[in-house]
């Protein structure tokens, strides 16, 4: 009896306390455990790059020996008699290896001596150097869990596993979007964002990064970090000696140091002080302790931090950040102000001239000084080190691929400075070393920097496969970054650990296609971005925020699913891409523009790409302008005969090779019972597919016989794609691969003419390639107009409000020469910098003559304001003149002068009221003249151009800022003045005026005079002009380099030609008379897997067993087994299994009990005797299995 009950209990602890027993050795090991794995900060990560003077790039046609690119350039500037130049020497890992490209330095005055390399037949093009700077901003976070919680501590592994595998592979993610989301128990969700996607189903499967090179692009890594085993290679391409992460320096577990303040002696987690409290720091080898005397002294840092006040008294002109002790509320040296977490006697890090204190240690006292200084800096900056955390560590805070063959690339100085060369020089390096996974967490607006842009294009066709962060500067639309906006590039965008678009993750669609056509589609897949924990600098773990943090997340898994693949010569950036975006999970409730194809699902991917075979895809995979939300804005308004063609840029992805071709040309195929053939379509597409990649643009019209007719309309676009056949079959024949486009379309009989709005975006121009500067000046940080000024980009909220109204909006894309001015009610001119064509001058008075109305937004405009705001950055000492104001008030005044209208060059800001709504007027303009039959409305403002150029404040009264006109002309159209858009703008609006705009669609589209204008006690008498010099452009500007109207002449820049209209080539029609597909998304597919219903995978071959669809099989989100996705979190799941085990001993031991008693009874001859016997022959001991 007592062996078996001894036996007993043995057998429940070793089943049942697996897990208590792993918590207890967890909590022995790290309840103590220092504060650095426990970071309640995250890190915002902001780009921005400026030209540096007298530097350019001189690329090449091909790839040339140093001593001969010398010749080619020496040769070419000879002829133009030069002599001031040079070659900037670049000391890098490769500069031992023939270079397609040269750093020259040409002085100011020598510029004309660009144009003759240009000449030369061996050079492609000459750009100037870029300087990139990179800010890394902490951000206030929840805080993490303490350090003694087991769920981010190192968990003991057994060399007998006796848990069984994740329960959760059955549902693809065991918090599935999509299924039951009211129901998601979210408390529990983990932030080893590994674990959370998954990635430990594959390491049980064998698969681990072996034998995949990834470079990691950023500050470097430390030679002996605990968490890498696998750096193959450092290298350094800055002109910094040394290749370790820029992180905080601080020191080892144990140390002693001295200083002023007595020795300071630092062991494992506790701080032990002699004489008075010191703070000491580790500096390139030598101990210094600095001392606080007072509340309200703060010590210098150094490195980052070099500004500090000391006794309210400046020591250094820098003013980045310093560390000190908050002093009382009325203290002299920064009190802090009210809301900030930082107490009178805090210790706390302050960054910026404003004097908030970020981040506080809490109230000082000697004991806890050293622990809480040292636990935040022990990770430092060091963001090259948690990139590449995330993606191979291999302890702590896991990566996705340990066993990677890691490629350090530190090509960021401690300050986050860069330059291009630098970029090339590794680009060109990583090449050479033949690396399959390249992370690159950086971005900027300016995706014409070509030799920046050419040189991914390179990478991508020799099969690296980029993944980029998308951008930080969200929620604005039209805000992403190059180079993952380009079509070979995989753009990762930012959610949080709930599945929601993180606020600061950047939103589409692309502006390189604007203004004459239309945006693709990007980021192309989302993943955890927010909050997600990654390697500190010396060790532990912290927790990082933005897109940044996403981009090494599917980096990572992508180095993972690269080691997953048998045949290697199937994976290519295409493939690999298809693979992602075919797999990824939808989320609700959020629009192709924020978060792409979906939510990173790993697990899927891996089954895509364990059968794929070499095909072209389409992205989007198909067109349904009436699904709502995804598909906005498409489907925010239905289409009707006489509108704008509507524009939708796909990308075409060739999984067939690094080239291609369209065969032919594409299939326009209407299904006659959907009424395809109501509309009508176009194609524009890339002539060649280059790098795995073209568009293929589609404009969607309605034909004239549906004018009347509301319904929905269907077709497809069939696309063939052929590459040249590689590999064995490589006989000069081509492969090819045929897709097909769904397209769904909801048409509705025209609206009447006052309903309709028509956007000019023709005459909006943007960063880059000029300096077209912010349209409101206070916003200082944000010195460039870089987001297209589209409906669909900045001017968002106002689009959905327009439709809201019940107007409909299209976009202009051309001349005014192009449009059918009789179908518009109103024509909307909104922060315009382009100049005008005199034939769009004459046709737009006609228009206005016939009925069509007039709404301009105007901005400010001023030319010594111009000249003070001219962007320079002091390390580069580069000057950026901007060429037009914040609107081109000359050419604007130069449209309005036929109606005796105009601008001034005045410069206004200021809060005010207008009938009874609170309104902002930020760095607007005046009206300077206006008809005396007209209505102005004038306001009191602040001169804002005064107080930019002489620092000094007055206030103007009676500023007109608002003019309404109706033509006299029988039949005649109205015009609406007004001299700010920033209240229209997303971009930097504080208050908006979409009341106004619905006021003055009134006064435009009925004739209605808002009577809150018309008897506003600030309706003054219109100003003539009189005496006022009208604004002339600036002497000197470069407005024609950028410029669609303007070009260069002798004498001074004139008009160009006026361009043709465009014209469409419409499709001829293929019908077909079958039925179109009911659900468009779930039709499409990559390959016929049925990705929705997961298999287990068999550990024993480490191959799952993926099973193709039979034929007619619903290819629904259906989970197998009845497990629903979303329902279970992790801690319902590892919970489960424990009381299943206890109810099983239960029921073991109730069993051996009877038994042992059986056994001890005395025989009896009755035949029961031997039932339990029976039993225990039919039911004999189990032994535990997982």
């Amino acid at each position: 009896m007592k062996l078996v009950n001894i036996w007993l209990l043995l057998l429940v602890v070793l089943l049942c306390g697996k897990k208590h027993l792993g918590d207890r050795l967890e909590r022995k090991s790290f309840e103590k455990a220092p504060c650095p794995g426990c970071s309640h900060l995250t890190l915002k990560v902001e780009f921005s790059s400026t030209v540096v003077e007298y530097e350019y790039i001189v690329a090449f046609n091909g790839y040339f020996t140093a001593k001969a690119r010398n010749s080619f350039i020496s040769s070419a500037l000879k002829s133009s008699e030069i002599d001031n130049w040079r070659i900037i020497p670049r000391n890098n890992p490769s500069s031992d290896y023939p270079s397609d490209f040269e750093v020259i330095q040409i002085k100011e005055k020598q510029r004309a001596g660009l144009l003759t390399l240009e000449d030369h037949p061996n050079i492609k093009r000459v750009t100037p150097q870029r300087k990139v700077f990179r800010s890394l901003k902490f951000t206030e976070s929840d805080p993490v869990a303490p350090c003694n919680d087991t769920r981010w501590s190192q968990k003991w592994q057994s060399s007998r596993p006796l848990r069984r595998a994740s329960l959760s592979l059955g549902s693809g993610f065991w918090h599935a979007t999509g299924r039951h989301s009211s129901r998601r128990l979210l408390r529990a969700i983990p932030r080893q964002v590994a674990q959370t996607l998954q990635a430990d189903v594959l390491w049980q499967m064998g698969y681990t990064g072996a034998n995949v090179r990834v470079a990691v692009f950023d500050t470097g890594l430390s030679e002996k970090h605990p968490h890498f085993k696998n750096v193959k290679e450092r290298t350094n391409w800055t002109n910094e000696r040394t290749l370790d992460d820029g992180g905080w320096p601080v020191p080892g577990p144990e140390g002693l140091f001295s200083g002023r303040g007595g020795p300071c002696v630092l062991r494992s987690s506790v701080c032990q002080f002699r004489g008075p409290c010191p703070v000491c720091r580790w500096l390139n080898g030598l101990c210094i302790a600095l001392t606080h005397t007072a509340p309200g002294s703060l010590v210098p840092l150094g490195g980052s931090f070099p500004w500090c006040l000391r006794g309210g008294r400046e020591v250094s002109q820098r003013r980045e950040g310093c560390l000190g002790v908050v002093p009382p509320a009325r203290g002299r040296v920064g009190a802090p102000s009210e809301g900030n977490r930082g107490a009178a006697g805090s210790l706390c890090l302050r960054l910026g001239e404003s004097g908030r204190w970020r981040h506080c240690f809490g109230v000082l006292r000697c004991s806890q000084l050293l622990h809480d200084f040292f636990s935040f800096w022990a990770t430092g900056l060091g963001h090259g080190t948690f990139v590449a955390g995330v993606i191979a560590s291999m302890r702590e805070c896991q990566g996705f691929a340990p066993d990677a063959e890691l490629h350090i690339f530190r090509v960021f100085t401690n300050n986050q400075v860069s330059y291009t060369s630098w970029f090339l020089d590794a680009f060109n390096y990583a090449i050479l070393k033949k690396v399959d996974v390249l992370n690159l967490s950086i971005g900027g607006p300016d995706f014409m920097d070509h030799p920046f842009v050419d040189k991914v294009w390179e990478l991508t066709a020799n099969n690296v496969i980029m993944v980029s962060a998308i951008g930080n500067d969200g929620p604005l639309y039209g805000t992403l970054n190059n180079p993952a906006d380009q079509m070979d590039v995989i753009g990762v965008g930012g959610i949080d650990f709930e599945d929601n678009i993180a606020r600061f993750s950047s939103r589409g669609m692309t502006t390189w296609e604007l203004p004459g056509g239309y945006g693709r589609m990007k980021p192309d897949i989302v993943t955890y971005g927010a909050g997600v924990r990654g390697s500190g600098v010396k060790g532990g773990c912290r927790a990082l925020s933005g897109t940044s943090v996403a981009s090494p997340v599917v980096a990572g898994a992508v180095t993972l699913l690269v080691s997953t693949v048998q045949k290697r010569e199937l994976v290519n950036p295409a493939s690999m891409k298809q693979a992602l975006i075919a797999s990824a999970r939808r989320l609700p409730g959020v629009n192709m523009f924020e978060q792409g194809h979906g939510k990173l699902d790993l697990l899927r991917a891996y089954q895509i790409l364990s059968s794929y075979k070499p095909q072209a895809s389409l992205s989007p995979g198909y067109i349904d302008l009436t699904e709502c939300p995804y598909m906005w804005p498409y489907c925010s308004q239905p289409l009707y005969y006489g509108g704008m063609p509507t524009i939708v840029n796909v990308t075409i992805l060739n999984g067939l090779g690094v080239t291609g071709r369209i065969v032919d040309k594409p299939e326009w195929q209407p299904y006659l019972p959907q009424n395809g053939d109501h509309i009508e379509v176009a194609f524009s597409y890339s002539s060649v597919l280059w790098p795995w990649s073209g568009y293929l643009a589609i404009s969607i019209s309605v034909t004239k016989k549906a004018a009347s007719w509301e319904g929905i309309a269907q077709g497809h676009v069939m696309v063939t794609v052929a590459s040249p056949a590689e590999g064995e079959s490589k006989n000069g024949a081509e492969q090819t691969s045929t897709v097909k486009l769904p397209i769904k379309v909801k048409i509705i009989p025209a609206p009447p003419r006052s309903k309709r709005v028509l956007w000019d975006q023709y005459h909006n121009l943007r960063y880059p390639p000029g300096y077209f500067p912010r349209d409101n000046l206070r916003m200082k940080n944000d010195p460039l107009d870089w987001n297209g000024d589209h409906i669909h980009t900045n001017f968002r909220d106002m689009y959905q409000h327009l439709r809201s109204m019940g107007y409909f909006v299209e976009v202009l894309g051309s001349p005014f020469t192009c449009f059918d001015a009789s179908q518009y009610g109103t024509l909307l001119l909104v922060d315009s910098e382009e100049e005008y064509f005199p034939e769009e001058v004459a046709k737009l008075r006609r228009d206005v003559d016939n009925g069509l109305s007039l709404i301009v937004f105007s901005d400010w405009y001023n030319t010594s304001v111009m000249r003070k705001v001219k962007f320079y950055d002091e390390n580069t000492r580069q000057w950026w003149m901007p060429d037009t104001g914040g609107a081109n008030i000359p050419a604007l005044n130069e449209l309005l002068s036929v109606w005796n209208m105009g601008f001034s060059d005045g410069l206004y800001e200021g809060d005010f009221t207008l009938a009874n709504h609170d309104m902002y007027y930020a760095s607007g303009c005046s009206i300077a003249k206006f008809p005396e039959d007209g209505i102005v409305i004038t306001q009191t403002f602040k001169d804002q151009g005064l107080e930019v150029l002489k620092q000094e404040t007055a206030v103007v009264e009676n500023v007109p800022i608002l003019g309404l006109y109706q033509i006299p002309a029988e039949g005649g159209g109205r015009i609406v003045l007004y001299g700010d858009s920033n209240c229209l703008d997303d971009s930097h609006r504080q208050k908006d005026c979409f009341w106004l705009l619905d006021a003055l669609l009134q006064f435009t589209s009925y004739g209605v005079t808002p009577p809150s204008l018309s008897h506003s006690g600030d309706r003054q008498r219109p100003p003539s002009g009189a005496g006022l010099a009208p604004p002339e452009r600036m002497e000197g500007n470069h407005l024609h380099r950028y410029s669609k109207v303007l070009e260069a002449r002798l004498g001074g820049p004139e008009p160009r030609a006026l361009p043709a209209c465009p014209h469409l080539s419409w499709a001829k029609p293929q019908p077909l008379n079958e039925t179109a597909p009911s659900n468009l998304w779930k039709h499409q597919k990559l390959l016929s897997i049925d990705l929705d219903k997961v298999v287990l995978p068999n550990f024993r071959s480490n191959r799952p067993q993926v099973r193709p669809l039979s034929p007619g099989e619903s290819g629904a989100w259906d989970i197998p087994g009845g497990i629903m996705p979303g329902r279970y979190n992790q801690e319902v799941g590892q919970t489960i299994p424990v009381f299943a085990f206890l109810g099983a001993m239960v029921v073991l031991a109730f069993f051996v009990v009877q038994i042992n008693k059986a056994k001890s009874r005395p025989k009896r001859r009755k035949p029961r005797v031997k039932r339990p016997q029976l039993m225990q022959q039919a039911h004999p001991p189990k032994t535990p299995s997982v």
